[in-house]
């Protein structure tokens, strides 16, 4: 693979191989037209952000693993660009553009683009890749407009690998897949269910695909004719980022994953890599002819009813937005949010065409939902939403003692109690000091230094309308305070103080 290394000697060099000449014959070299662009200035910026130091893709910024997704756009190359200090050169694919971005220096970086130039974007109205020609700097500025590279990313997906494909339009007329870890990081990029296919077979690019593994070094041919030698899994993912199809060159190893037995064969053809994918993706897809039943559960509608009541149930929107049920034994549930309640409700299980059907019947009919078990046993239940497939459901704060009581329930004073008292909270100001709470189940408290202890003094919980507040009366007036609960998480509780809104309040953990 040929990697154009930009150092402040080449460019040197070829400043001399334009301006030289020998006496008997001068040379007659034609410049590249570029012109200063602040926005290619950003757009390099922006784009050397997806990778790390040795110009390897940055997995955790990349989810689909292709540049029009997941940074905003590709060039087409060849592209022209110049230095800050008149120096230009002629790039001709991403790999050489990673190589300018990792020498780029404060001192000298790209300024300066020849125009026009195409570049391909993602039409979600045609569900195809595009070609778009910058005619000039304003079309270059308002290409980044579109690219909202100055938005703050509000999207969070958990790290869960449940892969899923989107097919994509290529402009040659053909279609080909977008592999994202899970449907999170899809519907994140615009895609909804009706897009997005959760059967990618041939996803062999993947550390999380258990048949088989391919062996380094092997060789690509791109979908421009270019054979790449790729050494390593970096190298892979970094090749692969503007690349659209793809075909490997035969022969290459590969080694099977079975039987914690670790065979490595060689694959000459098709063929014989079409025998190896079909019986990996039946083996993954658990396609067995024992296995007749597709909806077999290890629980019943009895431990089901347990394990909701036993724990807090969170959906959590990718925006942000966070909901947290609870259910209690006698079929009622309330919503609540941000530590204020949203709703009462009433809820039912049911077995429905081998499935089991939570339904949510809310006083407010906006929270209404019907959530499936996709999966379950008597310790863990895998929910997802009917209404809000988009959503994740899990739970929090659950009881090992099987008794029904949500000791650790944020919605009611005693489990936001016992989560007090359970360990010891810091609050900590903007100079670094800090001081150590200790609640005590009898409503009094220490406040101490890591050396000695402050005050003493009682501690109780109030609400006002659906919020909860922690009352601090202390020995000294001047340290009196009053939390209020913003927030409700697995494992924890945040608050804030309103006596010293710049602390920072937060648990020692002492597990």
């Amino acid at each position: 693979m040929k990697n154009l290394k930009i150092t402040l000697f080449s460019i040197l060099s070829t400043l001399i191989l334009f301006t030289s000449c020998t006496n008997n014959e001068p040379v007659d070299v034609t410049q590249p037209n570029t012109e200063e662009s602040q926005s290619i200035t950003t757009v390099l910026d922006q784009l050397s952000r997806q990778f790390d130091t040795d110009g390897n893709l940055n997995s955790s910024l990349n989810p689909s693993g292709n540049v029009v997704f997941d940074f905003c756009f590709n060039f087409t190359y060849p592209l022209d660009l110049s230095y800050n200090n008149g120096a230009t050169v002629n790039v001709n694919g991403l790999n050489e553009l990673i190589q300018i971005l990792v020498n780029s220096t404060p001192e000298l970086y790209i300024s300066g683009i020849a125009l026009p130039l195409d570049v391909e974007v993602y039409n979600e109205n045609t569900n195809a890749i595009e070609i778009v020609t910058i005619s000039n700097e304003q079309d270059f500025e308002s290409l980044l407009e579109d690219c909202e590279f100055d938005e703050e990313d509000t999207c969070q997906c958990y790290e869960i690998y449940e892969p899923v494909c989107v097919e994509i339009n290529h402009p040659n007329g053909e279609s080909f897949m977008v592999t994202y870890p899970n449907d999170c990081y899809a519907q994140c990029d615009g895609f909804d269910s009706d897009d997005i296919i959760e059967d990618c077979g041939d996803d062999y690019n993947s550390d999380d695909f258990y048949c088989f593994e391919l062996n380094f070094p092997f060789s690509i041919t791109t979908d421009n004719g270019e054979v790449i030698e790729i050494n390593s899994e970096d190298e892979l993912n970094t090749v692969l980022y503007d690349v659209y199809f793809y075909d490997l060159v035969y022969p290459f190893s590969i080694t099977l994953l079975e039987n914690d037995q670790d065979e490595t064969i060689t694959i000459n053809n098709d063929a014989e890599f079409e025998i190896i994918l079909e019986n990996c993706y039946d083996d993954d897809n658990g396609n067995d002819d024992d296995d007749d039943d597709d909806n077999e559960f290890d629980c019943t509608t009895d431990e089901i009813s347990t394990l909701l009541v036993n724990c807090l149930w969170k959906i959590d929107f990718i925006d942000f937005n966070e909901y947290i049920y609870n259910f209690n034994a006698d079929s009622t549930f309330t919503l609540h949010s941000e530590g204020n309640l949203l709703s009462i409700g009433a809820w039912t299980l049911n077995a429905i065409d081998n499935a089991y059907i939570i339904t949510l019947n809310a006083q407010l009919p906006m929270y209404n939902d019907q959530w499936i078990i996709t999966d379950c046993d008597d310790e863990n239940l895998t929910i997802d939403s009917l209404e809000y497939p988009q959503a994740i459901i899990y739970s929090i704060f659950c009881n090992d003692n099987d008794n029904g009581n949500n000791t650790l329930d944020c919605t009611i004073e005693e489990g936001i109690g016992n989560i007090l008292t359970q360990c010891p909270w810091i609050i900590e100001f903007l100079g670094s000091d800090q001081y150590i709470y200790t609640f005590n189940t009898n409503g009094s408290y220490e406040l101490s230094t890591a050396n000695n202890i402050v005050t003493t003094g009682t501690w109780s919980i109030t609400t006002n309308e659906n919020t909860f507040y922690i009352v601090i009366n202390a020995a000294s007036s001047e340290l009196n305070d009053e939390w209020i609960m913003t927030n409700c998480n697995e494992g924890s509780i945040e608050f804030e103080s309103l006596e010293f809104p710049q602390a920072d309040i937060y648990v020692i953990d002492c597990d």
